[in-house]
């Protein structure tokens, strides 16, 4: 809540009128103080300032007061004493509408616990609350131009939190344009922000950025509290993120926890954040531990109902290393509990998930999916969504459909002047849709170039020496230039000679076994030529799929060797990491204590 004044400079916030007709009636409680100082209180939101205020009132007074409670609410909520709050906002709520038949500030209440209801993804709740306003309002002949504001952002809210990003835009741009006629500075930065994440949710980055920067100008025309600054600071590290600007992103959710440490919602919502773009850069340690961070402050300050949606990033976590099994665990342990939003995003993850492991039923969950996002105006989920059924497509032989999903896809990236979508993306998969794309979308050939270069590197030439041998001579030129211009993106692979070994090795960092970033660091490592200085690449190889929980017979049939030589590369790995036997003698310990070694250095 903030104050706002009219043209006559009289406070027009209802909460606000309350307090000034006190103050002009000369309580004593408002002896000695400017209307300024406490005007100022209610826009730093310096609750516990005035429930003390309100409280020196006569006794006789303040038990049947609803500014009381609300006002109290306000202090046990700033405590993040969420239940208590709760409980005094319904009661300010009771008295407004029972005993003063104010509905204008009973609709306020029922903002207000819409909000502490979205705060904890509580979204279901925070809907009936808004219904509940939305009734309150309707009846009132003339609603107060603050509390309709604050239902049209509010709405964008929790719209813009079950995927509804349309709707979200159009009841944030309606908000903001209230509150910018009422002169609240500080609102209007609170709806710019919201309004800026459903863009950003829509796809619409140009929509996204203007209001950022329309924001960031009104840092100097109010004082800020940290929660309105973390929250521009959010939005745009989704927007890098969704730009693929991975290292912007996380600078900015960095700035963002450091901000609010203290305000759980802001911890929590930041700390995952920074998982999402550690797991997007392949860094799977720091991921997991974010998300454990995560999903401890969610059940340390009650807010279980986000924990669904952890479990659908966590799920994707697994799906980009191949332990589908882990991923279809994790969205099954948690569907009783998601939103439909939620629910969607789930079943990417299960479509994806046969996609990788070659399973059937993925085109009927993708279409479901489609059709959500297209209802809802979610432009990225929607081109992810239509990558995988074309991909879906030209696997089953469909390539007319292949081609019109593709084409979709490939239409809306090239329009938004993007290559990567956030949040869905599966490099191993969308290496494989450009090479069907590079054959039948042949229009987009440019962009597809980009994608291979910037987005994928040789994750992508797998995929594409297929097409060297082509029968289509431009489909062959297409391929040979793309694989030209990631020719020096894959040195650390170029000491290779035997072809089969290269492609093992290619798989295994195409599917995250191995990572790319610690392959060179790694290749050292596992050098045995000390005077050549080439790295053994049957050891690598060797290191990876044991990693990758292979045994040593499913490891020598793969490479082509004998079970004694795979045993003894195992033994050099371990010799390699400082892992001796003697120290060791448990198998499964000395295991474990390698893969730690392992990820604590970005090999894996």
């Amino acid at each position: 809540m903030t104050a706002t004044a009219n043209s006559t400079g009289e406070p027009t916030e209802p909460i606000v009128q309350y307090i000034h007709a006190l103050h002009v009636a000369g309580a004593p409680s408002l002896r000695g103080l400017a209307w300024e100082e406490v005007e100022a209180w209610i826009c730093c939101g310096a609750w516990e300032k005035l429930c003390f205020v309100l409280r020196e009132l006569p006794l006789s007074i303040v038990p049947e007061t609803p500014a009381f409670f609300y006002v109290r609410g306000q202090v046990l909520w700033e405590q993040h004493r969420l239940g208590e709050a709760a409980s005094f906002l319904e009661r300010a709520r009771f008295f407004y509408r029972m005993t003063q038949n104010d509905r204008s500030l009973a609709a306020l209440c029922c903002i207000d616990l819409a909000e502490l209801a979205h705060v904890q993804c509580r979204l279901s709740v925070a809907e009936r609350y808004l219904q509940a306003a939305e009734t309150s309002l309707s009846s009132t002949a003339a609603p107060n131009p603050s509390v309709v504001a604050r239902f049209h952002w509010m709405q964008a809210s929790v719209l813009a939190a079950l995927g509804a990003a349309s709707q979200a835009i159009h009841h944030a741009q309606i908000a903001v344009a209230l509150y910018e006629t009422l002169k609240d500075v500080l609102s209007q930065l609170r709806c710019l922000a919201t309004l800026a994440e459903a863009a950003v949710a829509a796809g619409d980055l140009e929509l996204a950025a203007s209001q950022i920067a329309v924001a960031r100008s009104l840092f100097a025309a109010a004082v800020i509290p940290p929660r309105a600054c973390a929250r521009i600071l959010n939005v745009e590290a989704h927007l890098a993120w969704q730009s693929g600007n991975l290292a912007q992103a996380a600078a900015a959710a960095e700035q963002q926890r450091s901000i609010c440490p203290d305000i759980p919602d802001c911890c929590l919502y930041s700390t995952a954040l920074s998982g999402h773009l550690a797991r997007e850069r392949g860094d799977w340690a720091a991921a997991d531990r974010c998300y454990a961070a995560a999903a401890a402050l969610a059940v340390e300050h009650g807010y279980l109902d986000y924990l669904p949606e952890l479990a659908i990033h966590r799920a994707w976590r697994h799906v980009l290393v191949g332990e589908l099994k882990m991923a279809k665990g994790l969205v099954q342990a948690s569907a009783a509990q998601m939103t439909r939003a939620q629910w969607m995003a789930a079943n990417v993850v299960l479509a994806v998930t046969a996609l990788w492991g070659e399973g059937m039923g993925s085109g009927d969950l993708l279409t479901t999916v489609l059709a959500y996002a297209m209802e809802n105006g979610v432009g990225p989920l929607v081109c992810a969504v239509r990558c995988y059924l074309a991909l879906t497509a030209f696997r089953g032989g469909e390539t007319n459909g292949g081609k019109a999903h593709g084409a979709a896809a490939l239409r809306w990236l090239n329009e938004h002047n993007l290559d990567y979508f956030a949040g869905w993306w599966h490099p191993a998969l969308m290496a494989e849709f450009v090479a069907q794309a590079l054959r039948h979308c042949a229009e987009y050939s440019h962009l597809l170039q980009r994608i291979c270069v910037n987005r994928l590197g040789f994750v992508a030439i797998a995929q594409l020496a297929p097409l060297l041998a082509d029968t289509d001579l431009a489909v062959r030129r297409r391929a040979q230039e793309i694989c030209a211009l990631l020719e020096g993106q894959e040195s650390v692979l170029q000491y290779v000679l035997d072809a089969y070994l290269r492609s093992v090795l290619t798989e295994l960092i195409a599917t995250h076994k191995l990572r790319r970033s610690g392959l060179s660091q790694l290749s050292e490592l596992l050098t045995t030529a000390e005077q050549q200085r080439k790295p053994n690449a049957m050891l690598l190889a060797v290191f990876g799929l044991y990693l990758d929980g292979q045994s040593r017979g499913a490891i020598a049939e793969r490479l082509r060797c004998s079970e004694k030589s795979v045993k003894n590369y195992i033994s050099e790995i371990y010799a390699r990491f400082g892992l001796l036997q003697m120290e060791y003698p448990k198998r499964k310990v000395r295991f474990a204590r390698l893969r730690t070694l392992a990820q604590d250095a970005g090999f894996i």
